[in-house]
């Protein structure tokens, strides 16, 4: 039987990686093993956050343009992107 969160989850065209922490997150659920399944649904919404931001084309209105471009190259970089998130 699928969850409301899988149910949820799979409406929806997620990148790659957070399709897979959501999966993985409901098989967390499923054993009983909450914490994990709470950290790993965490870090799917974290990366649809950063893909949504990386694909944005619209720079929000209060953030002067060098700032933005900043957060954006730091977004890319995956090792701060670990150290941030993590």
């Amino acid at each position: 039987m699928k969850t409301r969160f899988e149910k949820w989850y799979e409406n929806y065209d997620f990148p790659g990686d957070a399709k897979t922490l959501f999966e993985e997150s409901v098989l967390c659920y499923k054993i009983s093993a909450y914490r994990a399944s709470f950290i790993m649904s965490y870090l799917g919404i974290q990366t649809v956050l950063r893909e949504r931001l990386l694909n944005s084309h619209n720079k929000p209105n209060n953030i002067p343009q060098n700032m933005w471009e900043k957060k954006l190259e730091e977004l890319k970089d995956d090792n701060a992107w670990d150290n941030t998130v993590g």
